[in-house]
């Protein structure tokens, strides 16, 4: 069986997004200084912190049958239609280009699911301040900012 490909790649943008929520996790910290409001802060963040452990967990648990069902749904999609940009990854195709294929897909449906949680962390963390302080909810120049870094 292959083994599962190291992605070395940087991804500067992800890495930018990942700054500036961090530095918006930080901001959240000093603006929620009532107890309840830090609790509320700390059960957010331990309850995406326990979602997103458990993704890994199951990532690294069910990453072999992925693949597979990823290479017999490639395989599927293949002999089901004959269309041209499907052609790589026909009969001609190597079995080693189809498992790359497959292994590729289940890293990015796995980065795909990781960034949902980190979104909803973050507008969790961004309702606990609009609830506390809505006089810091961020103006609207401020949010078209922070939507073109997502």
């Amino acid at each position: 069986m292959f083994e599962k490909p190291v992605d070395k790649s940087f991804d500067i943008e992800a890495a930018l997004r990942e700054t500036f929520h961090e530095a918006t996790y930080a901001h959240a910290a000093r603006m929620l200084r009532t107890p309840e409001a830090a609790q509320e802060l700390r059960e957010v963040v331990d309850a995406h912190s326990a979602r997103a452990e458990t993704l890994e967990r199951l990532y690294h648990e069910t990453y072999d049958a992925r693949v597979e069902a990823m290479r017999a749904a490639i395989y599927d999609d293949t002999a089901r239609f004959d269309l041209p940009q499907l052609a790589p990854l026909g009969a001609g195709a190597t079995d080693n280009k189809v498992t790359e294929a497959a292994h590729r897909l289940v890293q990015q449906g796995h980065l795909r699911d990781r960034q949902k949680i980190t979104e909803a962390r973050h507008r969790d963390i961004d309702a606990l301040l609009t609830k506390h302080h809505p006089e810091a909810q961020a103006t609207p120049s401020f949010n078209r900012t922070a939507q073109s870094v997502r």
